[in-house]
């Protein structure tokens, strides 16, 4: 029996970069919300050198790419089960987000409707704005790719990955002049769709790239070979990690295509997934990953914290002008919240929904 791999040094990354998109987020929220600041050029100044934090949603399709793989090698999962699992994981938490924000925040209604149904910057739909733009492609891309990997012969099913993979990059990329967007161009290509097609592709690759050459690794350093090997994939990762996050947070990188993004989370995922190197196995330790499980709460509900914050802290201009005290407490409000909804929410929802489709659609036939 071959033994079961956990990543925990990846749902470590998920949880640091929902963080981190967090923060993205956030200094533009204080700017909207915060009355009577002296600081607001300080919040607009770390909102613009944090800018590129946009791009960390391809290093979640990609993360979703690979874990597509790992389901796609679990043969007994089939399309049915695969849709089921999807929405009871990500619509519970979406909803929730949707409602509190038309009972309390005054959010159009047939918005939340329409986002609800996973039909945001699919095309379909003329909106596009909002910080959970994000799962809807996500969840019918995977949905996609996993249909046509089921139904199709591999060889053929990872052409059509291929093409999607490049056909959206270079869409977006020539489109929005090294950048990427969400909304619909020419009528029916949506930007959103075309980041999820090539992120979770990308993945999906890396998935089948690892899962030739795992059995190979040695993590042994007993020899000359091995310590090298130690040595350079750890000065990989270090790099790798320091630029993400340096450009992530503390500066606007020059080059403007957002490629390169993609590229070094590719790399540092890999080497991730090899455990070789001093970050990954640091990193690899499952209370680090414990907080891993948040992440998706996080990034679903900071818009809520935000408008929670935006009644009541950020009505005080001696707090918001202190800077770093306003947007440690801010942060660490929306990862309370992320906790809170996990538990009270994403969870026991989650499950009953899983319970209840399979029952009507698994069970009775």
């Amino acid at each position: 029996m071959k033994e079961k791999r956990y990543f925990f040094n990846i749902d470590f990354l998920r949880f640091l970069f929902s963080v981190i998109i967090v923060y993205f987020h956030l200094n533009g929220n204080i700017i909207k919300k915060a009355v009577q600041s002296n600081s607001e050029n300080i919040y607009k100044y770390l909102e613009e050198i944090s800018s590129n934090g946009g791009y960390i949603v391809e290093c979640f399709f990609i993360i979703a790419g690979f874990f597509l793989f790992k389901t796609i090698i679990n043969q007994k999962t089939n399309v049915i089960q695969y849709t089921i699992n999807r929405i009871s994981r990500l619509w519970p938490v979406l909803a929730f987000s949707f409602l509190l924000s038309v009972i309390f925040f005054k959010y159009n209604l047939y918005t939340a409707i329409i986002n609800s149904l996973f039909l945001q910057c699919i095309g379909v739909t003329l909106i596009y704005k909002g910080i959970n733009w994000y799962i809807s492609p996500f969840f019918w891309v995977s949905i996609f790719y996993f249909y046509i990997l089921k139904i199709f012969d591999k060889k053929y099913a990872h052409l059509i990955i291929a093409f999607c993979i490049y056909f959206s990059l270079t869409g977006n990329i020539n489109y929005f002049d090294g950048s990427a967007g969400r909304e619909t161009i020419k009528i029916f290509f949506n930007s959103g769709v075309m980041r999820a097609l090539s992120g979770i592709g990308i993945g999906y690759f890396i998935g089948l790239i690892y899962e030739k050459i795992k059995d190979k690794i040695s993590y042994s350093l007993s020899t000359i070979k091995e310590k090298c090997s130690f040595l350079i994939i750890s000065a990989l990762e270090i790099y790798c990690f320091i630029f993400l996050i340096n450009n992530f947070i503390f500066h606007k990188i020059s080059y403007k295509n957002h490629l390169i993004f993609i590229i070094i989370f590719s790399i540092l995922f890999f080497c991730f997934l090899t455990k070789k190197g001093l970050l990954s196995k640091l990193f690899d330790n499952k209370y680090l990953a414990f907080s891993g499980k948040f992440a998706y709460s996080i990034y679903v509900m900071q818009q809520i914290t935000f408008n929670i914050l935006g009644l009541t802290l950020w009505k005080y201009s001696v707090f918001v002008n202190n800077v770093p005290v306003c947007i440690t407490i801010s942060l660490l409000f929306s990862v309370l919240i992320g906790i809170i909804t996990y538990y009270l929410i994403e969870i026991p929802v989650g499950k009953y929904i899983k319970q209840s489709l399979e029952k009507l659609f698994i069970n009775n036939h």
